[in-house]
């Protein structure tokens, strides 16, 4: 049975297009072994920007190296957003980001980011 890693919520700014992101607010799990699995479903909501504009997630591992990047997704997704099936292992550092692919207007947004993990088993 999957379980759920807490809602990460990420502010796009007006102005910018520029990767948000990767500070410990955005960590998954800075403990090692808290959610540690497979992460098997991405679900993100976008916003109804201002500007007509599409957001990128990314995943990167504790080192910085990118494990999961989404397509382009569309703004204004509503309550329903975006459920992607993914198949991530996760460890545990691994952090979230967010990518407009211009500047989202006034205001900015806020996409949030669920997913969900299917916890590695405990061997004897």
């Amino acid at each position: 049975m999957s379980q759920e890693i807490p809602t990460v919520s990420i502010v796009l700014p007006n102005g910018a297009a520029a990767e948000v992101g990767g500070s410990s607010t955005t960590k998954i799990s800075p403990n090692k072994g808290i959610y540690q699995g497979t992460i098997c479903l991405v679900k993100v909501v976008t916003p109804d920007f201002t500007n007509a504009v599409t957001t990128t997630v990314r995943l990167y591992d504790r080192n910085g190296i990118l494990k999961y990047q989404s397509a382009a997704l569309a703004e204004a997704s509503g309550a329903s957003g975006f459920a992607i099936p993914v198949n991530i292992p996760i460890h545990y550092g691994e952090y979230v980001t967010a990518q407009p692919s211009g500047d989202p207007g006034a205001g900015g947004g806020t996409v949030t980011i669920d997913m969900e993990f299917i916890p590695d088993t405990v061997q004897p």
